[in-house]
């Protein structure tokens, strides 16, 4: 896990936090209808960091649902991070996946929209243990190599904060910065996601 890197995007986050905060509060808002819903299904992919045995940058990838009411955001998240091999094939790939289930706030501006969330969740890593067989393609590439799994488990606990645009009411896209602290390895990244649902009032 390269620390450095953890601590950065650590940092990272709190700036937006306190900036989308001190941006809501001395915001001029129309007054909020009784019951403000809004739900979407997001699904997106990216790179990050942090995974067991890292060489070079992982590939990540996300699904999530979430419903929000009075700008209270709920959300129910599926990630994973692993390493790309794209000339060599391994029955395990070093990674790291979780089920995140979150609570945060959503901050609005006319089309655009960010949100913060923090929560609980269940974690599971990947790793290659020790080497069992292999063979070698053209030049190295095609290579197949079979490796002892190591798993792992874990309670982790996730921070997201997104960006996003909705062009249309029931469609958008931005970016996320996440990062998830738990007892195996501390993983993050960054992601480009597209989101469907009800994403804001018409107009």
């Amino acid at each position: 896990m390269n620390l450095r890197y953890c601590n950065f995007l650590f940092r990272l986050e709190f700036i937006i936090i306190f900036s989308l905060l001190s941006s809501n509060i001395k915001a001029q808002q129309p007054p909020k209808k009784a019951n403000d819903v809004f739900y979407y299904f997001l699904f997106g992919g990216g790179v990050g960091g942090g995974y067991p045995q890292q060489e070079g940058s992982g590939i990540g990838a996300v699904l999530e649902v979430a419903y929000e009411k009075n700008n209270g955001l709920f959300a129910l998240t599926y990630r994973e991070l692993a390493e790309l091999k794209l000339f060599t094939h391994a029955n395990v790939n070093n990674g790291m996946k979780s089920i995140d289930m979150s609570y945060g706030r959503t901050f609005r501006q006319g089309k655009f929209a960010a949100s913060l969330n923090g929560g609980v969740s269940f974690v599971y890593s990947e790793e290659k243990g020790a080497f069992i067989s292999g063979t070698n393609g053209f030049f190295g590439l095609g290579s197949d190599r079979n490796y002892e799994k190591i798993s792992r488990h874990a309670i982790g606990f996730p921070i997201s904060v997104k960006f996003y645009g909705a062009p249309f009411k029931v469609f958008g896209a931005g970016l996320e910065l996440y990062v998830n602290v738990n007892g195996i390895s501390n993983f993050y990244g960054v992601n480009f996601n597209f989101l469907f649902g009800k994403l804001r009032e018409p107009g």
